[in-house]
């Protein structure tokens, strides 16, 4: 019996690697997360801010470690807590011959392009920052296979995605009213990929064990097929607006882009004196946001996975039966 230990089991990737490992034969899975889930037999565990609940095993032949504080907006005492304090608590239970496969992000690489930087200037936001310091804690573990997904969306079987962030609150601020623009470069890479492929890749990883000689980490993307922030405009709108069409409501035009220069130049301060204090909030929680549409180049796959448009349009289908009143709404005039 193989005993594996996965960290956050009731994320949106820990809830998908969670039902997968749990169908293997001959694999004892112990699955904890920062708040638990006692009913599906998640253990509760705050890594790093508590110490190991006393039913966790000591031992374990391999860990998958997916647990993390995503928020790109947290400031740098939150995201170090949530990301590298909860590393820190994962090895001390990775022993010798435990098989170490951490889940980090393809933007790990910062400004800079590599994870070597402590400053947290070298990063778009504190969320990478922490993340490629728990990448340089993680790797003096000479078991250890480090896997990097780009943005996550739904299921690319049926959409079906474990929370709703990203993507989605954009999705959600746009048929609504809140979301005046989508800001970002029009022609910008926006490399996203399923959470089922994602599973797939770091359970492949865990299969294969860890490398003699490793190559560097397993980075997941659709390389030259990736979406362009146009191509995730349109396509999301129409995803949209066929299910709006299926469900009696009209059709929604989609918002313009422009450019996170022009914007900040020329729209930012007349809505700042437009919108209502909800649509403000709104805009600032989708800055976070427009980094990833405004990329020349995403980073570069190890791993070529396929085209995304489908999942995409699963994706926010599934989301839409998820939140019908929002999805159906008549939109409200952004400005007040």
């Amino acid at each position: 019996m193989t005993r594996v230990l996965l960290t956050g089991a009731t994320g949106v990737l820990g809830s998908e690697l969670l039902g997968s490992l749990r169908r293997r034969r001959g694999v004892e899975v112990v699955a904890v997360s920062r708040r638990g889930a006692p009913d599906d037999g998640v253990l509760r565990w705050r890594m790093g801010a508590e110490p190991p609940p006393d039913e966790l095993p000591r031992r374990f032949d391999a860990v998958v470690h997916a647990a993390a504080t995503t928020r790109w907006n947290q400031d740098p005492e939150e995201a170090w807590a949530g990301n590298v304090q909860s590393t820190e608590a994962v090895l001390e239970l990775v022993g010798d011959d435990t098989h170490l496969v951490h889940v980090s992000t393809a933007f790990a690489i910062g400004l800079r392009g590599d994870t070597s930087s402590a400053r947290l200037s070298d990063y778009r936001n504190s969320y990478e920052w922490s993340k490629a310091a728990a990448e340089r804690l993680v790797t003096g573990h000479s078991r250890c296979t480090v896997v990097r997904p780009p943005l996550i969306i739904g299921r690319r079987t049926d959409g079906h995605i474990a929370r709703f962030s990203g993507l989605y609150t954009f999705a959600r601020a746009c048929v609504t009213g809140l979301a005046p623009a989508m800001v970002g470069e029009p022609k910008g890479t926006v490399e996203m990929v399923p959470v089922d492929d994602v599973a797939d890749a770091v359970l492949a990883a865990l299969d294969a064990g860890p490398a003699a000689d490793p190559a560097g980490p397993v980075v997941l993307g659709t390389g030259a097929a990736a979406l362009t922030t146009e191509d995730l405009v349109q396509a999301s709108f129409t995803a949209i607006n066929g299910w709006r069409a299926r469900h009696g409501a009209s059709r929604l035009a989609p918002p313009p882009i422009i450019s996170a220069e022009r914007w900040d130049r020329f729209f930012l301060p007349f809505a700042r004196t437009t919108l209502t204090g909800r649509q403000l909030r709104v805009i600032e929680l989708l800055s976070e946001f427009v980094p990833y549409v405004s990329m020349a180049e995403a980073p570069e796959p190890t791993v070529l996975l396929h085209p995304v448009h489908d999942a995409l349009a699963l994706s926010l289908s599934f989301w839409a039966d998820a939140n019908s009143r929002a999805a159906s709404a008549e939109p409200r005039p952004w400005a007040a």
